[in-house]
């Protein structure tokens, strides 16, 4: 037993020193500082305090415009601002505590995202709907999270059509832009229609393999949903 121990101790002793030198996933450099707002706090790093205060801006804003459409006021919400993906995206999440992170690249012209008057307000429009939405609770679930922690949340088991399609129909008519007042919308679904392809519930519900895929429910919920709220 002690010699099989030696030899694991001689193997990792050699890995170790053979290794290669080590990449850090993030710049042991950089500073981090928070712009504390009424309802946010926003977290950035050195190097892109422009865009935290307009996040921060964009952030307060959004509360005033969606807050009292949603009928909810969460808890303040930790916002993560960061420059260090080519990617245009953001997401949210209220397990454990209300989170939202921001990229800061703006979305190309042919992309899906690309109809747009200013895209970082379209983006933090979009994912604090997401917030509003899934972290909204009643019956017993405020008192289940305060015993156990933030964990329950009912609305996270709505459908993917409706999540994603409330808060991309929020996108576009709180703003100038958004996806469903891009060209892009109106040709997918309307060859759709044409060619008599368009998707039921259930594929719209889940991950079709067929066209747009995984832009599905953002598109069939969010018109869907623009044609509930223009109408009734």
């Amino acid at each position: 037993m002690i010699r099989f121990f030696l030899q694991i101790l001689v193997l990792i002793s050699t890995l170790a020193i053979g290794a290669s030198s080590a990449w850090a996933i993030d710049d042991p450099e950089l500073e981090y500082f928070t712009i504390e707002t009424p309802h946010f706090y926003v977290h950035y790093y050195t190097g892109i305090e422009d865009l935290a205060l307009k996040v921060a801006i964009t952030c307060e804003e959004a509360h005033k415009t969606l807050s009292p459409l949603l009928d909810w006021v969460p808890a303040k919400v930790h916002v993560n601002v960061t420059d260090k993906a080519d990617v245009a995206n953001g997401s949210a999440n209220v397990f454990g505590r209300n989170i939202m992170n921001i990229y800061g690249m703006a979305p190309e012209a042919d992309s899906v995202l690309g109809f747009y008057d200013d895209w970082l307000r379209i983006l933090v429009y979009h994912e604090y709907v997401h917030i509003l939405h899934i972290d909204t609770k009643g019956s017993i679930f405020p008192y289940l999270n305060y015993v156990v922690g933030k964990v329950f949340a009912p609305n996270q088991t709505l459908p993917r059509w409706y999540t994603e399609g409330l808060a991309t129909y929020h996108e576009s008519a709180r703003t100038r832009g958004g996806r469903v007042k891009g060209a892009l919308w109106d040709m997918w679904s309307r060859m759709a229609a044409l060619d008599g392809v368009f998707l039921d519930l259930g594929a719209a519900t889940g991950s079709p393999t067929q066209w747009p895929g995984g832009n599905s429910a953002y598109l069939y919920g969010s018109l869907f949903l623009d044609w509930v709220f223009d109408r009734y």
